[in-house]
């Protein structure tokens, strides 16, 4: 267990998701990316995921004012080309004295069973790449970035199925092996006064997991907020409403379903929760 610390408030802008909001001339794409910026001990900008195109990303941080100069790190939820696909354009541009952090797994050939056809998901640049331009820090277990903020690491599993339905890794010898996501990470962020708040790109280890993960290892067990990509798209409503339930009885104050979550989760907290919920999309910011 960390001692965690804590933040005084957080502020979350989405850069990429599927959508865009009200928000004028930024542009969306299949994929995640949001600016993570927390007040503390220090103001810290992390950018966490960077959509499928740098082309994108870069275009909604200037329509949206943000600063690629000032984010410090970079946080990998996963190896899919939606999260990651954005890197190079970004780290050719603005890579410099930029720390990367991701599970070593983030590297690995991750493909898609299309049918009877392999298609490849995974990082579009090297591991080489990102040691020759930034700062890169691979790790299974949590790392603490300052007060109040810590990537995940690998996400415990706590009895609750992983979304990797059709996905795999191929290995060096070429054997092709199920998929069970251990590179999928969060970040969380204590708020003081509070709670947890959640950060999450795909999900792919199960929201109940990685909630259950995060307050074991920062010893806190009020949950305030989750915001990101749920992989609850091809859930069947069973599953959606357990999930959003386990959620609810957690005390969570924000659901903000982005990216993959699919439009029952969000039918589901319109119907059961609608005070506790905040639409996604490019040009939204949460203030917590």
């Amino acid at each position: 267990m960390f001692t965690v610390g804590f933040v005084e408030h957080v502020e979350v802008t989405i850069l990429i998701d599927n959508s865009v909001g009200t928000v004028r001339d930024v542009v969306a794409e299949w994929g995640f990316s949001a600016l993570v910026k927390v007040y503390g001990s220090e103001i810290l900008s992390i950018l966490y995921d960077l959509g499928q195109s740098g082309v994108a990303l870069l275009h909604n941080m200037k329509v949206l004012k943000v600063n690629p100069e000032d984010v410090r790190y970079i946080i990998l939820s996963h190896g899919h080309f939606d999260h990651t696909g954005g890197l190079k354009t970004f780290i050719k541009k603005h890579g410099r004295d930029k720390m990367v952090i991701a599970h070593p797994k983030v590297f690995e050939k991750k493909v898609l069973m299309r049918g009877k056809v392999l298609d490849y998901i995974g990082v579009s640049v090297s591991k080489k790449f990102l040691e020759k331009k930034t700062t890169l820090i691979t790790c299974k277990n949590p790392l603490k970035l300052c007060e109040g903020v810590l990537f995940s690491g690998q996400i415990e599993r706590y009895g609750h199925p992983e979304f990797c339905e059709g996905m795999y890794v191929v290995r060096d010898d070429g054997e092709i092996v199920e998929d069970k996501m251990l590179d999928d990470s969060a970040l969380i962020i204590n708020v003081k006064d509070k709670g947890l708040v959640i950060i999450t790109g795909c999900g792919h280890s199960n929201i109940l997991n990685i909630v259950k993960h995060a307050e074991r290892i920062t010893g806190v067990s009020k949950l305030y907020a989750v915001i990101g990509g749920l992989h609850l798209l091809s859930s069947d409503e069973k599953t959606v409403s357990e999930v959003l339930n386990s959620l609810i009885s957690l005390g969570v104050s924000i659901v903000c379903p982005t990216h993959c979550s699919g439009l029952k989760i969000i039918h589901a907290l319109m119907s059961k929760k609608p005070e506790i919920y905040i639409e996604g999309g490019v040009g939204r910011v949460i203030k917590i």
